[in-house]
């Protein structure tokens, strides 16, 4: 197998290692235009301005397997587009998703189970790398969104979304059916932070991305209902196997090529670019 890596950004250079480490070195090339994609089996692309449609689908049309983050122009008929250049083709393409990955998502889910959530938080904080000229908006779509839809599936009723600079920073309400979800980013800070809060009838989630922990409480008895009502209901932290993300969503795409296996599912993915049009039009920013 060989593979192309189109962008020299951060992620392109991640992509680069990882790739390397699992089909050989050798296998592996960096290339300055997609039209040279012709020359390998996968081509990942990295970078907003590379994750376009446009670059998707002529790598498609040329029998090449996709991973991509999101795409910055997608639309749900360009969605449709790609699902049916997969199927004509026989090809796997994976766009975005990377937080799945994360082994504080899986965990979140399996702890959460099936209580019901009443409202959930992100939160994704530091400066912003000057090489990733992304609307800010992007910084929540490749991470926070897809998270927030793996463990609050529940359809969204309801969009507002507020910025006082749109290239700094950004807050997102969003009204499930069940539940409630606010999103904050914000380039501002000196500070790096990753987390997100999942606040159920019977229990509380605390993860943080980048250290991959979790604190963790539930109440399943009265003695501890009445102990939570008055704020002494302890949390314990959670064994995670620490794992990288990146890597692990670039094996599951490799293992899945040559296999009937769905990696994309694309009535959600649909969804997920109607949400993100739906966002941009019900952004405030600027005013009260």
């Amino acid at each position: 197998m060989r593979a192309a890596v189109f962008g020299r950004d951060f992620f392109g250079q991640q992509y680069y290692r990882i790739l390397s480490e699992k089909i050989g070195k050798k296998n592996v090339s960096i290339i300055d235009r997609v039209q040279d994609c012709h020359k390998a089996d996968v081509l990942a692309l990295s970078g907003a301005g590379n994750c376009t449609f446009q670059n998707i689908a002529h790598a498609m049309r040329k029998g090449v397997h996709v991973i991509a983050e999101q795409i910055t122009d997608a639309t749900p008929e360009k969605v449709k587009t790609i699902q049916g250049l997969s199927g004509r083709f026989n090809l796997k393409v994976a766009m975005g998703g990377i937080e799945q990955f994360n082994p504080v998502v899986r965990k979140a889910k399996e702890l959460l189970g099936t209580d019901k959530i009443i409202s959930m938080e992100a939160v994704r904080f530091g400066p912003h790398d000057p090489s990733r000229k992304a609307h800010i908006l992007y910084d929540i779509m490749v991470h926070d969104l897809p998270v927030i839809g793996l463990l609050n599936p529940s359809p969204i009723l309801g969009v507002k979304a507020f910025s006082t600079n749109i290239t700094d920073n950004l807050t997102v309400f969003l009204r499930h059916k069940h539940g409630t979800s606010i999103l904050r980013s914000s380039r501002s800070p000196m500070y790096k932070e990753r987390r997100f809060a999942i606040y159920a009838q019977k229990s509380t989630i605390e993860a943080d991305y980048i250290k991959q922990e979790i604190l963790f409480s539930r109440v399943s008895s009265e003695y501890e209902i009445s102990l939570a009502k008055i704020g002494y209901l302890s949390k314990r932290q959670v064994f995670i196997e620490k794992e990288e993300p990146l890597k692990a969503m670039i094996s599951d795409f490799l293992d899945s090529i040559g296999t009937k296996r769905n990696i994309m599912p694309w009535k959600s993915v649909r969804g997920f670019y109607t949400l993100c049009t739906r966002i941009e039009d019900n952004l405030n920013i600027g005013r009260d």
